[in-house]
C-alpha cells in the first residue's frame, strides 16, 4: 500500500554571510506531497529556488547584531586594564544604541498588553545588569581592573539582550 501525507507550511529565513538562518514557520504555502515516489509540489513555484528568503524585521535585527558583533573594538592591549576598559565601554555604547534602536521597533510591533509586560521585564533586566556590573566592580577590588570589569559586564549583558530581543519579540 501507499501512504500519502500532505504538509502546508512556510519557512521564512534569511542568508547573512553565507548561512541560511530559519526565522519563522507558518501554517501556509504549497501542498507538498510525500510519498513513495518523493516529494511532489501541488502549486507551481515561481521562484527558481525552494527556498524563500524573506526581507522580515527580524532579518534585519538579525543582520544588524552580526554586523554590530563584527564592529566590537577590541583593546589595543588586552593586558593593560584602561584599554579594555575603554574597549568594553566603546562596545557597550554601540550594542546601548543597538539595543533602543531595537526597544524603538518593538513599541512600534507589540499590542500594548504585550509592549507594557515587556516593559516591565525591561526594567527588571535593567536593575539587573547594572547590579552585576556593580557586584564586579566592588568583587574585582577597585582600581583599573575593577572597572574593566565593570565595562565588560555592561557590554557582554547588553549584547546578550539585543539578541534576546531580537530572537523573541521581533517579527
Amino acid at each position: 500500500s501507499q501512504k500519502t501525507n500532505k504538509y502546508n507550511w512556510m519557512y521564512t529565513a534569511v542568508l547573512i554571510n553565507n548561512q541560511l538562518y530559519l526565522t519563522d514557520i507558518a501554517k501556509n504555502g504549497p501542498i507538498t506531497t510525500v510519498s513513495k515516489t518523493g516529494p511532489t509540489t501541488s502549486t507551481p513555484s515561481t521562484n527558481s529556488s525552494d527556498t524563500t528568503i524573506t526581507n522580515s524585521k527580524k532579518a534585519y535585527y538579525l543582520d544588524l547584531l552580526e554586523q554590530t558583533r563584527a564592529s566590537e573594538v577590541q583593546p589595543v592591549n588586552d593586558q593593560i586594564d584602561g584599554d579594555r576598559r575603554q574597549a568594553s565601554g566603546a562596545n557597550y555604547q554601540m550594542w546601548d544604541q543597538v539595543l533602543n534602536d531595537i526597544y524603538g521597533e518593538l513599541k512600534n510591533q507589540l499590542p500594548a498588553p504585550e509592549m507594557n509586560d515587556l516593559k516591565i521585564k525591561q526594567r527588571q533586566w535593567i536593575k539587573d545588569r547594572d547590579a552585576a556590573s556593580q557586584k564586579e566592580l566592588k568583587e574585582a577590588g577597585g582600581g583599573t581592573l575593577a572597572y574593566a570589569e565593570e565595562a565588560r559586564i555592561l557590554h557582554e549583558m547588553t549584547r546578550e539582550r539585543c539578541y534576546e530581543l531580537v530572537t523573541y519579540y521581533i517579527k
